[in-house]
């Protein structure tokens, strides 16, 4: 689980590069508000745009709420500045009411963002346990249920420029070509996803080099 305080760091990180894509330049984090000679906030981002308006910018991980509205509206007030918050979207319709009504700018993160941390975390976690599970399953099948025609097949697949070097190597028809390496995919020797001959030809040879790798290694 990430902590509280590494998921703002990385919303904030976020919002910068949203505010940079919008035209804005970030000149400062975490400005200190003061009242006085008391410090009685602090601001996440500050920001000028094109026109030389500078912008006292909330960051929010979740959705904008009245709370959050007002402590943006304030925190700028406080220090001259004109108040941005990049969020979410709004946690109700009274939040966007207030915001519209205090002039409190907002800027809502499109879905690409919206992904929390963690879930985004196991995401990439559970998607690179799969290919590797799957490339070591690719080895083991090449090592073990492939015939040795297969196994020339694959090194012509591999050393070849184009599908249709390969089929004017083995002298073989299109259609026969397609049907092996249709084949090498229901055994689990080459991924589904994998259409173009460049990154059919990319995958083995990969393959190959590890292979020759694993079984020198353990027949040392």
């Amino acid at each position: 689980m990430i902590s509280s305080r590494r998921k703002a760091h990385i919303s904030e990180k976020i919002a910068a590069k949203v505010l940079e894509l919008l035209g804005y330049r970030v000149i400062e984090f975490h400005k200190p508000v003061f009242l006085g000679d008391k410090q009685i906030s602090e601001i996440d981002i500050v920001a000028e745009d094109s026109n030389g308006n500078t912008y006292a910018v909330e960051v929010k991980a979740g959705k904008l709420d009245v709370n959050g509205v007002r402590q943006a509206y304030i925190n700028a007030k406080i220090s001259g500045l004109k108040p941005i918050v990049v969020c979410k979207g709004f946690a109700d319709d009274a939040s966007k009411l207030l915001a519209e009504q205090l002039g409190v700018k907002v800027i809502e993160l499109s879905d690409l963002f919206i992904v929390e941390p963690e879930e985004l975390t196991i995401v990439v976690r559970t998607a690179l346990e799969s290919t590797i599970r799957d490339f070591l399953r690719s080895i083991y099948i090449l090592h073990n249920d492939l015939t040795s025609n297969e196994k020339e097949f694959i090194k012509i697949l591999t050393n070849a420029e184009s599908l249709d070097e390969v089929r004017k190597k083995l002298n073989i028809s299109e259609k026969e070509l397609m049907t092996r390496i249709t084949m090498l995919k229901k055994k689990g020797v080459v991924p589904m996803f994998i259409q173009d001959f460049r990154s059919l030809a990319v995958y083995l040879r990969i393959l190959l080099k590890f292979y020759d790798y694993v079984f020198e290694f353990e027949g040392s």
